[in-house]
C-alpha cells in the first residue's frame, strides 16, 4: 500500500457516512489515479462500515455525457452505481435540501451545484465530502452554521490531491 493511499485511509477512517463529489465518482469510474483512493472508501461501504451517500445531482452531473454520445452501456453502469450498489445511496433533492442549500451558498459563496451536494450530504448526515473541487474548502472554514432554528455542522472536505503523489495527477 503506498503512502498516499494509507494516509487518505488514515484521514478518513473515522467517518460513517461520506458523500462523494461528482469527480470522485467519474474518478472511480473511468479509471483514474484516484480511483483506488474511491475504491478504498467503496470497499468499506461493501463492508458496512460505511455508508456512502450521493446526491441526486451528482447522479445528474454522472448521467449527462453518456447520455450526450448515447452511450447506453454507460448509463446502466453509472444507475447501477448509483441505484444499485451495496453501500452507496442516492439520495433526492427535497425542499431540505433545497433550503440547506441556500442557506450554505449564502454563507459560503459555493456555485449552486456545489452548495447541493453540500446540502445533500449534510442533510443526510455525511461527515465529509470527498472529491478534488477545491471550492469545499469553504465548508471546512465555514464550521458550524446556524441554520434555521438550530445549528448544524457542516461536512468536512477531503481533497484526493492531498493523498496523490504529483507525477499520478
Amino acid at each position: 500500500m503506498d503512502e498516499g493511499r494509507r494516509r487518505f485511509l488514515t484521514a478518513t477512517e473515522h467517518y460513517e457516512i461520506i458523500a462523494l463529489d461528482s469527480n470522485a465518482c467519474i474518478y472511480y469510474l473511468q479509471g483514474h489515479p484516484h480511483a483506488d483512493l474511491v475504491a478504498a472508501l467503496i470497499e468499506r461501504a461493501v463492508e458496512g462500515s460505511l455508508l456512502i451517500v450521493l446526491s441526486a445531482l451528482v447522479q445528474l452531473e454522472l448521467l449527462v455525457l453518456p447520455y450526450r454520445v448515447a452511450n447506453m452501456a454507460a448509463v446502466r453502469r453509472i444507475l447501477q452505481f448509483t441505484e444499485q450498489h451495496e453501500g452507496i445511496a442516492t439520495y433526492p433533492i427535497t425542499r431540505e435540501v433545497v433550503l440547506r442549500t441556500a442557506q450554505i451558498r449564502a454563507a459560503t459563496g459555493l456555485n449552486v451545484p456545489d452548495a447541493i451536494v453540500a446540502a445533500s450530504a449534510s442533510v443526510y448526515g455525511a461527515e465529509a465530502i470527498v472529491g478534488n473541487d477545491r471550492d469545499f474548502q469553504r465548508l471546512n472554514e465555514a464550521g458550524d452554521m446556524r441554520m434555521i432554528n438550530r445549528r448544524a455542522r457542516l461536512p468536512a472536505f477531503v481533497a484526493l490531491d492531498a493523498f496523490v503523489a504529483a507525477g499520478a495527477k
